[in-house]
């Protein structure tokens, strides 16, 4: 994967023992001005060495966002995948079919995720104004929080072991689904939505 016009390869993520803001695009971290990776139509622009805006993943596109960086406006797709690590932003992100969103420990706010796309959200990491579609999957575990969720009819979400999802709405046709050791609260439930809550698991209705 080549990076042309204009943007500035750095080699290592580290610089001595200060870590480089920014973001891991397949194993390696870019900086600088707009530019395009590749051929897989990884493209973004650089507002400065910590914000990028427009980036459309798929085809077994990986980007990290660490901490520092912030990701705009990014769509997700087809085999794209989008990780959050702690101190990491994205915003506005759109998750397609097949795309994946995880959030490890960093934040999104304002994430829509359509028919067939995924949303991981673990480990520290927050997931607030949240939109689920039809055939959405969303889950929530191992110290992840989602706060401001809806579900819309036809998409699911798994709040596991040690996941907790505050201010949920589980429209008509919505799944919630509440594992022991997970916590679901201040949920809301329309007529029609289904909700499951295993042994150990805890929930609070609005």
């Amino acid at each position: 994967m080549d990076l042309r016009k204009g943007s500035k390869r750095i080699k290592s993520i580290y610089k001595g023992e200060n870590y480089i803001p920014g973001i891991i695009v397949n194993g390696r971290l870019w900086h600088g001005s707009p530019g395009k990776v590749g051929t897989a139509g990884v493209s973004f622009a650089a507002i400065n060495h910590k914000v990028y805006y427009g980036l459309n993943l798929s085809s077994k596109d990986k980007v990290t966002v660490y901490s520092g960086g912030i990701v705009n406006s990014t769509t997700v797709s087809s085999g794209g995948y989008l990780y959050v690590s702690s101190g990491g932003t994205a915003n506005s992100t759109t998750v397609n079919s097949d795309g994946y969103l995880t959030i490890l420990g960093g934040t999104a706010n304002s994430t829509t995720v359509n028919f067939i796309g995924y949303l991981y959200v673990s480990s520290g990491g927050t997931a607030t104004n949240t939109t689920a579609n039809s055939g959405a999957d969303l889950y929530v575990s191992s110290g992840g929080t989602a706060n401001s969720t809806t579900v819309d009819s036809g998409a699911a979400l798994y709040v596991r072991y040690r996941g907790t999802a505050n201010s949920i709405t589980v429209s008509s046709g919505g799944y919630l689904s509440v594992y022991s050791g997970g916590t679901a609260t201040n949920v809301t439930s329309q007529t029609g939505a289904k909700i499951g809550v295993s042994s150990g698991g805890y929930i609070t209705y609005k």
